[in-house]
């Protein structure tokens, strides 16, 4: 099916963004904060690892204007 990327447009209300915005913001930093307390272990690399596409999706978010 033309093997190209297509992009996904979400439409949300300036309400629904910033609660998305700020429950993404209070995971990752939930994550850091639990990897914090594993540092230089393979554990914190495993819980950043492991939760690297939430922290993609709070880099797109801070990317977006609104």
């Amino acid at each position: 099916m033309g093997g190209g990327r297509r992009m996904k447009t979400i439409k949300l209300s300036n309400k629904k963004f910033d609660k998305l915005e700020k429950f993404i913001e209070r995971e990752c930093d939930y994550i850091l904060d639990r990897a914090s307390d594993y540092i230089d272990t393979e554990t914190a690399n495993e819980l950043i690892k492991n939760n690297e596409s939430l922290f993609d999706l709070q880099e797109a978010i801070n990317k977006v204007k609104r």
